[in-house]
């Protein structure tokens, strides 16, 4: 598979007058193939969604650099950076708040078409397009003239994904996309999600804090800490060979069923410090029981520890150190 998607050295730094500036997303890199799905997790606060609106150009990156199907598109004006648009979508996380109360699903699912010149006003072609996309995305064809205010959570979330798609993206950040949802919605909403990224080849970006839905949707999985991503592996491996600490405490923080399960949960001590004055050297050091002196002072690289398989740690998990 070819790359799609590659984030170079990418840096989202917010300032505030008076006050030091905020790195909600610090040096972070990856690539993306075409079809693949990586899953973003991480706690609250630790620069997730920040990193995908930062890809989508919604929020201007600092430094560093997005390149899409091979053309760098990090500080494309905003005329230049249109034609994108239509193939980088969004899936909000509050499917409550990211729908205009006073459109019709099908304007809302429409005003890209139009806004990218796809259709024109009063097109026929439009409504029987825009009623394939949804019946694509579960909604029945019947539901095209109603409001959001007449839809539960899950058919609101199928709608934002229907407006995404209905544009045939080549790349979606599905941000919180179930977060908002039940349990027996979610896997509704996330199977939709595999088998229209199945069918048209797309890629993902899955952000969430649900690790169990991530191993579930992703290829690869990326976990996040204070702007940084800690660890970066295939997903089956992430969970058969966590290693770093911070990975490690998340993993044994799923819910299992499993009542022969000897497995013991890794509490976390402390809080998140603030990512206004982080701490020196690894940020996650002061939460961590295998910190070591070198810890508090150098902060360590993200190093391929297997194939495939990145951490940045300077006492990663299963790992020999050399005598």
């Amino acid at each position: 598979m070819s790359i799609l998607l590659e984030a170079e050295h990418l840096t989202k730094t917010f300032t505030q007058r008076g006050k030091n500036p905020l790195k909600a997303v610090n040096d972070v890199s990856f690539t993306l193939k075409k079809g693949e799905t990586l899953g973003i997790v991480g706690e609250s606060g630790c620069g997730k969604s920040t990193l995908g609106r930062t890809i989508l150009r919604i929020y201007e990156p600092t430094k560093g650099e997005i390149v899409f199907e091979g053309e760098d598109i990090s500080w494309l004006s905003r005329k230049k950076m249109l034609p994108y648009r239509q193939k980088l979508q969004m899936i909000f996380q509050d499917p409550y708040s990211s729908l205009n109360p006073r459109m019709t699903v099908g304007q809302i699912i429409g005003e890209g078409l139009l806004a990218h010149g796809i259709f024109k006003k009063n097109d026929e072609k439009m409504q029987a397009y825009v009623m394939e996309v949804m019946e694509k995305c579960g909604l029945a064809p019947y539901m095209i003239h109603r409001y959001p205010h007449q839809f539960s959570g899950g058919q609101r979330q199928r709608i934002g994904i229907a407006r995404a798609l209905a544009l045939k993206p080549r790349f979606v950040v599905c941000d919180e996309a179930v977060s908002a949802l039940d349990v027996s919605i979610q896997s509704q909403i996330v199977n939709l999600l595999k088998d229209l990224g199945s069918e048209d080849n797309l890629a993902y970006l899955f952000i969430s804090h649900g690790l169990s839905v991530v191993k579930y949707i992703s290829d690869r999985i990326g976990v996040m800490y204070l702007g940084n991503i800690v660890e970066l592996a295939e997903s089956q491996e992430m969970f058969d060979h966590p290693t770093h600490p911070y990975t490690e405490a998340l993993l044994s923080a799923i819910p299992t069923t499993d009542v022969d399960s000897n497995r013991e949960m890794i509490p976390l001590e402390g809080d998140i410090p603030s990512p206004v004055h982080p701490p020196k050297g690894c940020k996650f050091h002061t939460r961590c029981k295998y910190c070591t002196e070198i810890c508090k002072h150098i902060t360590p690289e993200l190093v391929e520890m297997r194939p495939g398989h990145f951490v940045a740690c300077h006492n990663p998990l299963g790992v020999e150190k050399d005598s």
